[in-house]
């Protein structure tokens, strides 16, 4: 499990290397207000299972590499702009090599 939470990453953006990761099963990401750009390498976290993104405010979109990661089973995100949760349950969902479930606080319904 790795967590990065509050003030513990303070930059725009935030890179996973290829095998940099391979025996992460659990990724949260927590109050990383600055953030606004996530990349992830192909094979970087081969293994991951379960992804909890949480108030990251300026992070518009996940990164294309995590949908090739067929592990993954769930992605929940709570305190997200709803532009980002349409996103993911819209156009990001079916790109998902193995789709997850997206559990969510956000209310994707308030969209226009």
């Amino acid at each position: 499990m790795l967590i990065l939470g509050k003030k513990a990453y303070n930059w725009t953006e935030l890179s996973f290397s290829a095998e940099g990761f391979s025996q992460l099963h659990v990724l949260r990401l927590t109050l990383l207000k600055e953030l606004e750009e996530w990349k992830v390498e192909e094979k970087a976290m081969p293994m991951l299972e379960y992804i909890v993104i949480d108030r990251c405010e300026k992070l518009r979109k996940i990164p294309e590499g995590l949908k090739d990661i067929t592990s993954l089973k769930k992605i929940k995100i709570t305190g997200m702009l709803v532009d980002f949760e349409h996103r993911l349950r819209t156009k990001d969902l079916f790109e998902f090599k193995n789709t997850p479930i997206i559990e969510s606080t956000t209310d994707i319904l308030s969209i226009d």
